[in-house]
């Protein structure tokens, strides 16, 4: 019992003695594999630094997990990695443990364990976790409803420069959560994430300047965000950005705003298909289609069902029939 008592007090020696250069060169060559997307092997060396108690390993063993990266996806294995690594003080693993109890990932749906880990990211510093933590108060969800709790939350993400926190800041201000109303900080705050790439933010600069909310109204400098927030697929953007070379710009160009509107209306914009098969009908940057114009009216449903009516009334059994052929060809493409 004594030789077996001095091994075990020798292996702990051992491992205390080279464990943490051994485990940190074992993690560098995984974050290599793993970034080679080599996520087999990757994972079999992240497992040795888990194994050992390291909460970044754990934590990219638990992300591993939730992503099916080198292992099957397992929700619950995903749950147990970052767990074990965020009661480390891991701030990232803190934060996933409270997206999996606030999504019920892995665990059983719990709003109050979700606050409770968020808060000791938010607490550390964690941008993420704080604008979930501000969400939380925002909504009432596991602690009591609180909209200026909220807003200290989030501006302290929002000071980071983190800039979906900057594009709710933007909101808060614009609908008076937790703060008075102010259109012209909303814009601040909006631009902040929009000059990030930010197709929300953009979208909503956009706005500011099309209704002069904080803001001197121009419609060309709202035409000019709502096709940088086009531009990285906001089909409302799409729409807009069309419609000011369409209908509200001071220069019409049909051709252009045909080729927006179809960027909108294949991601299912009614507004966009409607408008797609007036230019069909009027011939406006495209040739007169009555068949395409009818395709487009369908497929926006009841937004265009008075244009589909009247139009059918006008085309021919052929032209019809050309509609109905195009429709079918869509939906088989969208399955």
């Amino acid at each position: 019992m004594l030789k077996a008592g001095y091994v075990i007090c020798l292996s702990f020696f051992a491992v205390a003695m080279f464990a943490p250069s051994t485990v940190i060169a074992d993690y560098k060559s995984a974050m290599e594999l793993y970034k080679k997307a080599e996520y087999d092997t990757a994972i079999k060396e992240f497992r040795k630094g888990a194994d050992l108690g390291e909460p970044d390993s754990q934590f990219i063993v638990g992300l591993m997990y939730a992503l099916g990266q080198g292992v099957p996806q397992n929700p619950k294995e995903a749950f147990k990695w970052y767990q074990r690594s965020a009661i480390q003080s891991y701030s990232k693993a803190q934060l996933n443990l409270g997206n999996a109890y606030r999504d019920g990932r892995g665990t059983k749906k719990s709003y109050v364990e979700a606050v409770k880990w968020f808060r000791k990211a938010a607490e550390q510093g964690n941008n993420r976790a704080q604008l979930n933590l501000a969400f939380r108060y925002k909504n009432g969800q596991g602690v009591e409803k609180d909209l200026k709790q909220s807003f200290g939350w989030l501006k302290k993400s929002a000071d980071t420069g983190y800039r979906n926190a900057e594009y709710n800041m933007g909101k808060y201000y614009a609908l008076g959560l937790g703060v008075k109303k102010d259109h012209k900080k909303a814009l601040e705050w909006y631009m902040k994430a929009a000059n990030k790439g930010f197709s929300k933010a953009q979208y909503n600069v956009a706005k500011a300047y099309k209704y002069g909310a904080g803001v001197e109204k121009s419609l060309r400098t709202a035409a000019q965000w709502y096709q940088k927030a086009g531009k990285k697929g906001h089909k409302n953007a799409q729409y807009n950005f069309a419609r000011y070379l369409s209908d509200t710009g001071e220069i019409r160009d049909y051709t252009k705003a045909r080729i927006w509107y179809l960027k909108a209306a294949e991601k299912g914009h009614k507004l966009s298909q409607t408008k797609l098969g007036d230019l069909y009908v009027k011939g406006l940057g495209v040739d007169a289609d009555p068949a395409k114009a009818l395709f487009w009216y369908t497929l926006a449903g009841k937004k265009a069902a008075k244009k589909r009516n009247a139009l059918r009334g006008k085309m021919t059994a052929k032209q019809q029939r050309d509609a109905v052929e195009q429709l079918k060809e869509w939906r088989a493409k969208q399955k």
